[in-house]
């Protein structure tokens, strides 16, 4: 392999020689054609399969899971092979970089094509379609594998996934969640997941996680290759204890600490996924539940409904005792309690009515804290007096 040299801090490789490029162009093209020659191959196998069951071709390629690779490609257009044909006439002997551009060209001479298109009959406008077709067939291709295209294909697919896991779990009222990371640290694929309803449930009250953090973890113990080590130190170690090994689960409570910071980081993440939804606003705006109607709902134009606690909204840790946590950690958690976007007219009519009730004598604004004086160290005590 050429070796690099440096220019201005960027790795530049020296220009290949004509026959390295001539090696390389050679290389490329019968890689191509072979897997071309495979996958006519597997094409003729799947229409022989369908001719034999009694299927379609689409159908025994989707079962081969070559549909992607075996795609067909559009139809070739007359109009579209006309002008292909009149573009090469007018840039042979262009040198790459110099050649007219398809918009340029069509915009130029839009007349002159027209008429010379509907001049032509039906066996010229074949032939053109036959040579397309036949420059076609003799180009070999291969399959986009780079990241975008990757990328791409994940997206989609999982784009997919997505709805019909929610159209299964309205029809059959099926439960479950999905998780898929990326293999290696050369992947550019961000982790995707799924969870129903009471699969979320499920992971937050059970495992005690959540749901994109459960990802995250997947995600570095199959990056990292950490898992191929405990499944070599597994040989070295005594036998585990199976299941029915294992002592009952505590019925011990969680901490009330544990419940109210929940809370608090479900209010909070549905807040930024509002904001960021409904307001554009990207930056973190942290909730505030002593001037929760100035700072959150007047200056954004949000509100918390369904709040499960008697009174106004106000920090979990000070609705009650457990029995109140616990309720208000449901109704968020079921979405019961969600964030909402105020109309124009709606968020008029909440300013009026806590302007209202600020003027009855509600504390609706929390006025801000006073600053406290200097401290007796910070005063001037000097009692010499002057004689």
């Amino acid at each position: 392999m050429a070796r690099t040299r440096s220019i201005n801090g960027k790795r530049v490789r020296p220009k290949l020689t004509k026959s390295q490029r001539d090696e390389r162009r050679k290389r490329h093209i019968t890689l191509a054609t072979d897997l071309v020659t495979a996958r006519q191959s597997f094409t003729q196998h799947a229409v022989d399969l369908a001719t034999k069951h009694g299927r379609t071709p689409k159908w025994t390629r989707t079962q081969l899971f070559l549909n992607s690779a075996m795609r067909d490609r559009r139809r070739v257009n007359a109009w579209n092979a006309f002008l292909k044909e009149k573009l090469g006439e007018i840039n042979s002997g262009h040198e790459k970089g110099n050649r007219v551009k398809l918009p340029t060209f069509v915009a130029t001479h839009k007349v002159e094509l027209l008429a010379e298109y509907r001049k032509l009959t039906n066996v010229q406008r074949q032939s053109l379609i036959a040579k397309v077709q036949a420059t076609r067939e003799s180009k070999p291709l291969r399959a986009r594998a780079n990241p975008k295209a990757i990328n791409q294909a994940i997206t989609g697919a999982f784009v997919k996934m997505d709805q019909e896991w929610t159209a299964l779990c309205t029809k059959t009222g099926m439960e479950g969640f999905f998780i898929a990371v990326r293999g290696t640290v050369e992947d550019h694929a961000e982790p995707k997941i799924f969870f129903s309803e009471k699969a979320e449930s499920f992971v937050r009250t059970v495992l005690d996680v959540e749901p994109r953090r459960l990802a995250l973890r997947l995600e570095s113990w199959v990056v990292s290759g950490i898992s191929k080590y405990f499944f070599t130190c597994s040989f070295l170690l005594t036998r585990q204890p199976y299941i029915s090994d294992l002592p009952a689960t505590s019925n011990r409570q969680r901490p009330l600490n544990r419940v109210i910071s929940d809370c608090r980081s479900l209010i909070q993440e549905g807040l930024n996924d509002i904001l960021i939804e409904c307001c554009g606003v990207t930056k973190n705006v942290k909730m505030n539940y002593t001037n929760y109607e100035l700072h959150i709902v007047e200056r954004h134009g949000v509100t918390l409904i369904g709040w499960p606690v008697s009174g106004r909204v106000r920090n979990p840790a000070k609705i009650g005792g457990r029995q109140e946590v616990e309720k208000l950690l449901t109704a968020v958690q079921a979405e019961k309690c969600k964030w909402v976007k105020l109309s124009a007219e709606e968020l008029k009519a909440r300013i009026a009515k806590n302007k209202a009730l600020q003027a009855a004598g509600e504390n609706i604004y929390q006025p801000r804290r006073v600053r406290s004086g200097k401290s007796k160290a910070a005063v001037d005590t000097d009692s010499s007096e002057d004689e």
